[in-house]
């Protein structure tokens, strides 16, 4: 359950099982008049038992820095030991399981497109008591990064990681064609989408046993998201409370034009047949077979161990209406399901705070405390002015909107009917309207 899969992080896959608007709001008033959601505030008292917190964590890529923390954890308090649920199968659907049986885990990670689906059937605890009960200030963390785990004006988890799009490059085949690489300042009039492709074509050698590709761009439009925003499209009217469909704009059909021009017109990205299997993005970059790719972050932890050529972090792309970055996170809560809230709460604080231990070297994520975003050890394994263009990207993000039907309309809408757009099988303008039809129909779903 890598986050490095284009758009596949496992978990992102919600079926809302046994919870349509029925159910939720049946849901949510039995569990206020059970009292849940919201936790003790009267007392920080911890239980002096011997307690076992379950945390529901699917992130293997993150793994060894989870476990870090549980064990820093139980040194301060050896009464409390965290453990991380063995499980199989898709994660959200296995955590919807566990809370209809009763049976959630004390504490829950997901990512933020995701925070409505599991907010609306009253799976997490809300967190703003707590904090100012303990004091937790906000202003410990990036302001972006707290603000996508609210819903409603309400906070339900702590980020604990970020991942955001950026670009990758070859410096090395820079270097060979004479080629200035992309400025690492975010803030710079240069580097546009013009840029990007008079750049790629140069970049491009089709022939031989051996082509190389100037660039690479997944079909998922959690990527190409840069390029739409770029021109000054939206899907939704607001990111933060969205309510009207806008995706059925001349930014939408240019934005599409574009990308599937770079592959079909302008030859500067293999078709998807080409770059699959033992020629997927990751491979064709490792072997030096690509120049440029616009990815999240994290795929920078399968590079560090190249030696054959140097590659570099560079800021996406920009256009008429600016520069934007996608940004993800992965935020932990409490479950209202749990007994000891308090102890869970004790360790959501750890696990997001300074007090976590941090691994020097390479890391897939952008931690979203300030406090340890910028110690020395943090992401010192990213080549040049890496880690400064990784911290950038906070000053110009952007995400999807948050609506609790998004991910529904992005993985049975959205994909489908824009890949034959990538396949060159359909036109930008038609995919455009069949996306629109069918989002609008969901949205006007009682």
């Amino acid at each position: 359950m890598k986050r490095t899969e284009p758009g596949r992080w496992v978990r992102r896959r919600v079926l809302a099982r046994g919870f349509g608007m029925a159910g939720e709001a049946g849901t949510a008033a039995m569990l206020a008049a059970c009292g849940v959601g919201a936790a003790s505030t009267t007392s920080r008292q911890l239980t002096k038992e011997t307690v076992s917190l379950s945390v529901g964590y699917p992130w293997t890529d993150a793994y060894d820095r989870f476990d870090d923390a549980a064990a820093a954890f139980h040194q301060k308090y050896p009464n409390l030991k965290v453990e991380r649920l063995a499980f199989e199968g898709v994660y959200n659907d296995k955590m919807f399981a566990m809370f209809a049986g009763g049976t959630a885990p004390d504490m829950m990670a997901a990512n933020n497109d995701v925070v409505p689906d599991f907010v609306k059937p009253g799976m997490f605890v809300v967190l703003d008591t707590l904090m100012r009960r303990d004091n937790r200030d906000i202003k410990d963390y990036h302001p972006f990064a707290v603000r996508i785990y609210q819903w409603q004006g309400k906070q339900y988890l702590l980020p604990d990681s970020l991942n955001m799009t950026v670009l990758f490059v070859n410096k090395t085949l820079f270097d060979e064609r004479g080629l200035k690489l992309p400025p690492a300042d975010f803030r710079s009039a240069e580097w546009t989408f013009d840029n990007l492709l008079e750049t790629g074509k140069l970049l491009t050698r089709r022939q031989g046993d051996r082509p190389v590709w100037g660039f690479y761009i997944s079909d998922w439009i959690g990527r190409w998201f840069p390029f739409l925003w770029g021109r000054g499209g939206q899907p939704m009217d607001d990111m933060w409370a969205p309510k009207k469909w806008t995706f059925d704009a001349q930014q939408s059909v240019d934005t599409l034009q574009y990308l599937q021009d770079l592959i079909w017109k302008q030859g500067i990205q293999g078709n998807m047949n080409e770059t699959t299997g033992q020629n997927s993005f990751s491979n064709l970059f490792l072997r030096g077979q690509l120049a440029m790719a616009v990815e999240v972050m994290s795929q920078n932890t399968l590079f560090q161990g190249v030696r054959e050529f140097e590659w570099q972090v560079l800021p996406v792309p920009r256009g008429p209406a600016g520069r934007f970055n996608r940004m993800a996170g992965a935020g932990l809560g409490i479950g209202t399901q749990t007994k000891h809230d308090q102890e869970s709460w004790e360790f959501v604080k750890f696990l997001t705070g300074p007090e976590a231990p941090t691994r020097a070297g390479a890391v897939s994520y952008l931690s979203p405390n300030k406090i340890k975003m910028n110690s020395p050890e943090f992401m010192n394994m990213l080549p040049g002015k890496g880690k400064q263009v990784i911290l950038d990207t906070l000053e110009y993000a952007r995400l999807q909107p948050l609506h609790e039907r998004w991910k529904k309309i992005d993985d049975t809408v959205i994909r489908p009917e824009l890949k034959p757009v990538f396949l060159n099988e359909r036109s930008p303008r038609e995919g455009v309207k069949i996306v629109t039809d069918k989002a609008q129909a969901i949205l006007a779903q009682p």
